[in-house]
């Protein structure tokens, strides 16, 4: 509560006070978040050192990303890595119909929010009424997306307009909004984080497949844990692979500490440039905050990885086996690609005793 308050700014109209039930709303919002929705928006192009400047456009780009940005960005950044292919369910906006509700009192909302879907091509239908109507209350703090479950692919339209208001619900047509509906096959009832306009579509920055930029070379790092394993109560991993021109840290290639009381680890830092490092975090704790909330799971060979995505970008793949956990982690930048994250991950493998 207090990183919120203290870092959030909440407009209310009409110049209300900020009162604590609103605050405990954004507090729920945000606690509900599906894991992989948080993004970094980062300038690209920076030059200087002292003083850093980048291009307008540059600067453009980083703000389009941090006010629109692809929820979807890991999802379709793991299929392109694994090869997996979709068929998309959901129907174009043209062929939805759709009934708009006021659900947060504020005069207008329903009108605006159904203009902005007519002008992205979905069918507006109005209420038997024939102008927009209001929701049975006015307690919705999050825009929701109810859907008629006796229509096909309306779930599938449902998700996709809620995507449109930044991260509305989606949830079954309930019988008290059946007569408001008037036969749409989506309703949508604006919330209180609806602000009269509808986010724009996200740029699609999924990177492109690409084979790994990887070195077969396990003595590398042999030595460095042949070193330590003593120190530890769990069975180290080595990697097998490293990204090209990966050499161990010159100040602190490895490093053993008690990550948590009770709990040892070991830490392998590489560089591939003067300011580039990435690593592998070995240890037998479990619960680690950064092991929270995976983005995916996936099992490779009989091994199962957890892969934790920033945006497009696979940030960490953490690998359990043999009662420890052991976690590639990319550079701050991401520098690493995606395939090269997870041919360095594939190729751990347990210490020789």
């Amino acid at each position: 509560m207090n990183a919120v308050e203290k870092n959030v700014v909440v407009g209310r109209g009409g110049g209300k006070a900020l009162d604590p039930q609103t605050l405990k709303d954004y507090l729920y919002f945000a606690h509900g978040l599906p894991s992989g929705h948080v993004f970094q928006s980062r300038i690209q192009d920076l030059t200087g050192y002292a003083e850093l400047s980048a291009p307008p456009s540059s600067i453009a780009a980083a703000v389009r990303d941090f006010m629109s940005p692809d929820v979807k960005a890991p999802e379709k950044a793991r299929d392109v890595a694994f090869g997996i292919k979709h068929r998309s369910r959901a129907p174009k906006p043209s062929q939805v119909s759709t009934t708009v509700l006021n659900g947060n009192g504020i005069a207008g909302s329903a009108a605006n929010a159904a203009y902005e879907l007519g002008q992205r091509g979905y069918k507006i239908v109005l209420p038997q009424t024939g102008t927009p109507q209001n929701a049975p209350t006015f307690n919705y703090f999050r825009t929701t997306v109810f859907y008629d479950a006796k229509q096909p692919r309306a779930k599938s339209a449902a998700n996709q307009l809620a995507n449109l208001f930044g991260d509305a619900a989606a949830k079954a047509l309930p019988p008290t909004l059946a007569t408001l509906a008037n036969g749409a096959m989506t309703t949508v009832v604006v919330g209180q984080n609806f602000h009269g306009t509808l986010a724009p579509a996200p740029v699609d920055q999924t990177p492109k497949k690409q084979p790994p930029q990887v070195t077969l070379d396990p003595t590398l790092s042999r030595p460095l844990l042949l070193g330590v394993r003593r120190r530890v109560p769990f069975r180290l991993e080595l990697p097998r692979f490293v990204a090209n021109l990966s050499r161990p840290a010159y100040d602190l290639p490895i490093r053993v500490y008690n990550i948590k009381k009770g709990y040892r680890a070991v830490r392998l830092t590489f560089s591939t440039s003067q300011t580039d490092y990435w690593g592998i975090e070995e240890t037998s704790w479990d619960e680690a905050p950064a092991l929270a909330d995976a983005s995916f799971t996936q099992r490779i060979r009989g091994r199962e990885f957890s892969l934790y995505y920033s945006g497009p970008h696979l940030h960490m793949v953490v690998l359990r086996e043999n009662g420890a956990t052991y976690w590639v982690v990319n550079t701050v930048l991401d520098a690493l690609s995606n395939e090269t994250m997870l041919a360095i991950a594939r190729g751990l493998q347990p210490l020789p005793k």
